[in-house]
């Protein structure tokens, strides 16, 4: 039983005032009639001992909570009966076994929780508001876990709009705490004013927009705090997934995760992120960076070959006016920047199709060719798009920094090679890659890694580059700090085109950035491009048993001539 004896007792106790009462009482939640109390309170009347009376109370709210907590008890069948499920694909079933794993692991505080929402929801729940309820109290762990889950194809139909609300959806924090957490904090930012009503709330931040004083003039801003205790939930959420790991070493391994130590690794990646998106004055720093090098204005061409300003904005930060004391501030103050959709609201295709397009070229460009920054967790709740027809101009919104990364050149240079030698299914390409990301070039490693690569060649023949890298993950080959930021940034990033039917756009887009930045290389000296010349000998041999071999071929010719 989840809830304790004087918690029952209190919400018996209106019967006791009036029966006029009766209708106000909330036992309607739980499909309990009036006459039912009445009824109830007769029983315990007749009823001369104290501990038997307890005994009859607790079995009676027992059997009107049981289907409540059966629900909770048997997550996994409540989760088969939402449509959209393909129970077919393993990683289908590896994400239900999760949740059903983590939900029968939570705390007895949060299970309360959910058992009292899921009160409030009536007797007459739907296998959806289950989930809605569970998701909107889940850690920032599983947050991050489910989110990535909830893009693979299996997941479709209402199972992947439920999963959404993971993404920007969270449980708020109160007024109340909102002011505390402003009072309290060691900066002072001249704060006015804050709504009450927040902007937005995820598995680990809130925002609300407020007014303070800067330099005399009030103006509009969005206030960052870390809700309440995430820290603790966020460990909490780490454990449970490890204690997955290792209970459900056998469903991992039929899932197809032949080195159980990948997913443990994977697990230390979102451990790491949760610990720098808690960090606000890093994310701080990030969204500096970004506002450095993802602020920019470019002009596309729409089908009727009318110009399209394009503008990517990053909100600029505010400092606080001074510190009450030397420990920094916990707030995260940034520009107010109003207005705009999710991507999946645009209504119009081709904006859609123009904003897919130059996000993925801003993210891969910056990430792999230029400053090797990214921001990993670019997903459709942080980014807003404001279309404005008649001036043909579209401003992208972009928000949250907290997990973000920086490749260095050499990490740049094993992405890249690991990227075109999956998509060429080339042994020699993945080798120099994966050993390079590896940080471990000797010959004795290159001849394991291809000679890994080349028996799974003979046995499964040719794989799409999304294929191969899954298979070097699983083979814990490709294993880098920066692996589980880039892999998830970029899964993240191809979700955009995949949703409005453009698959093919992904792959387009990250050969013109590509084709683009070596053509910057002949034409600016001092750019540097992450592929050395041995590198593109490599790529053209490859390439050349493609099927692109001309163009490929006068490519490279052009490239030799130029060196």
């Amino acid at each position: 039983m989840i809830f304790k004896t004087k918690d029952l007792l209190a919400m018996l106790k209106p019967v006791e005032v009036s029966s006029a009462e009766l209708e106000m009482v909330p036992f309607k939640m739980i499909d309990i009639k009036p006459e039912e109390i009445l009824s109830l309170k007769k029983e315990l009347d007749q009823i001369d001992s104290e501990e038997k009376q307890i005994l009859t109370l607790v079995n009676y709210f027992e059997q009107k909570i049981a289907p409540y907590e059966n629900k909770l008890a048997n997550l996994k069948a409540t989760l088969l009966e939402v449509p959209g499920l393909d129970m077919s694909q393993k990683q289908v079933v590896l994400g239900v076994e999760f949740l059903d794993y983590y939900y029968g692991n939570i705390g007895v505080e949060k299970r309360k929780t959910i058992m009292s929402e899921l009160l409030h929801v009536g007797p007459k729940f739907t296998e959806e508001e289950v989930l809605k309820v569970l998701f909107k109290n889940s850690g920032p762990g599983l947050g991050k876990v489910m989110q990535q889950m909830g893009k693979e194809a299996g997941f479709s139909g209402k199972m992947s709009e439920l999963m959404a609300v993971l993404e920007s959806s969270g449980k708020s924090v109160p007024h109340h705490l909102v002011q505390k957490i402003v009072a309290e904090d060691s900066g002072d930012y001249g704060i006015k004013s804050i709504d009450q009503k927040p902007l937005g709330t995820g598995t680990i931040a809130q925002v609300n927009r407020a007014l303070l004083w800067d330099e005399g003039v009030e103006k509009e801003v969005a206030l960052r705090f870390l809700k309440p205790g995430i820290e603790t939930q966020g460990k909490d959420d780490i454990r449970i997934l490890k204690k997955f790991v290792k209970d459900r070493e056998k469903l991992l391994l039929e899932a197809g995760f032949e080195d159980v130590n990948v997913i443990a690794v994977l697990i230390d990646s979102v451990e790491k992120f949760i610990l720098e998106e808690t960090d606000i004055q890093a994310t701080i720093n990030h969204q500096k960076k970004a506002f450095d090098v993802y602020s920019r204005s470019v002009v596309v061409n729409s089908s009727k070959n009318d110009k399209i300003l394009v503008e990517m904005k990053v909100p600029k930060i505010f400092n606080p006016q001074k510190l009450k004391t030397k420990k920094p501030s916990q707030l995260h103050i940034q520009e107010f920047l109003a207005g705009g959709k999710k991507f999946q609201d645009v209504s119009n295709p081709e904006i859609q199709k123009i904003v897919a397009k130059e996000m993925i070229r801003m993210w891969f460009g910056e990430a792999l060719f230029e400053s090797g920054y990214m921001n990993a967790d670019l997903h459709q709740g942080n980014f807003r798009v404001l279309v404005y027809e008649e001036k043909n101009e579209i401003k992208l919104y972009l928000y949250d920094f907290g997990m973000s990364k920086n490749l260095s050149k050499d990490e740049q240079r094993a992405f890249l090679l690991v990227g075109v030698g999956a998509h060429l299914n080339s042994s020699d390409l993945l080798v120099e890659g994966l050993s390079l990301a590896a940080k471990n070039e000797s010959a004795q490693n290159k001849k394991k890694i291809k000679d890994l690569i080349e028996k799974e060649m003979k046995l499964n023949g040719k794989k799409s580059a999304e294929d191969w890298v899954i298979w070097t993950v699983q083979k814990n080959l490709f294993v880098s700090e920066q692996l589980g930021a880039f892999a998830r940034g970029s899964s993240l990033l191809k979700q955009l085109p995949t949703t409005i039917g453009e698959k093919q756009l992904f792959k387009d887009v990250l050969v013109e950035v590509g084709m683009e930045k070596l053509k910057k290389s002949y034409a600016d000296r001092d750019f540097y491009f992450p592929l050395k010349k041995w590198d593109f000998v490599k790529v053209g041999k490859a390439w050349v048993k493609d099927s692109c071999q001309q163009l490929i071929q006068s490519l490279f010719r052009k490239k030799v001539v130029t060196d």
